[in-house]
């Protein structure tokens, strides 16, 4: 991973933080406007036997402490779009209902990072589609929506804080 040293701020954090949240708000209301959407929490470690219906070392890996030791009772998160998915079947969805949810998540040994961790914040969506839809042109037509809606959030934030 490489840090762009060059890099210059152009509205504060506070103002970041704040429009990235409007931002992931709005995304949630464009799928909750299309399917019956509820949230779900995302857990930091999964215990062993956790009763997934995928195996859990899909989503999931072993945690090393600090101090050099395994953590045997638990594993860290690691795939959210896998837990979600395997959420999806444990709730029995049906067609036009989903989940979703949001997480942070800390990666703390990449040798290629000059730094002690990283981090990403995340926000997935899982959702049943009815047999009848073809899912091509629902992904399609999905992506193109949300696009838009990027877009025209891109353009008020510019406008807002008159930047490029």
């Amino acid at each position: 991973m490489k840090y762009n040293t060059t890099y210059k701020q152009l509205i504060s954090l506070k103002d970041s933080v704040k429009e990235i949240e409007r931002i992931t708000n709005e995304i949630i209301k464009f799928y909750k406007s299309k399917i019956s959407m509820t949230e779900v929490i995302a857990p930091i470690f999964l215990e062993e036997d956790n009763n997934m219906l995928i195996d859990y070392s899909l989503v999931s890996r072993p945690v090393t402490l600090d101090l050099g030791d395994n953590y045997k009772i638990a594993r860290l998160l690691q795939s959210h779009s896998n837990w979600l998915r395997s959420m999806v079947n444990r709730f029995e969805l049906g067609p036009n209902e989903g989940l979703f949810s949001r997480g942070s998540f800390i990666w703390r040994d990449l040798p290629e990072s000059p730094v002690s961790s990283t981090i990403r914040n995340e926000i997935t969506f899982q959702y049943v589609v009815p047999k009848e839809h073809d899912l091509d042109e629902l992904l399609e037509s999905a992506t193109l929506e949300l696009y838009d809606l990027v877009k025209t959030l891109a353009s008020d934030i510019t406008k807002k804080y008159n930047i490029k």
